[in-house]
């Protein structure tokens, strides 16, 4: 394994499987939308606890902006 690289100074938008990949290792399941955004992707998945949540995902980093309980 290698280390993790220190960021570009502008960074990449990470791709959507990047992103399924960071999601699902954060403990995200049954993810079944992700649309970039406005610079972020919007994703719709179960949390841990099994609860439908709609997320706001950072497009360059991966981090879990917002995370709502959905209805």
């Amino acid at each position: 394994a290698q280390p993790a690289a220190a960021a570009p100074a502008a960074a990449a938008t990470l791709t959507v499987r990047q992103i399924y990949d960071t999601l699902t290792a954060a403990g995200y399941r049954n993810i079944t939308e992700i649309e970039l955004e406005h610079g972020r992707y919007d994703v719709k998945a179960d949390n841990a606890q099994g609860q439908r949540v709609k997320l706001r995902v950072d497009a360059q980093s991966g981090a879990v902006l917002r995370s709502r309980i959905k209805d």
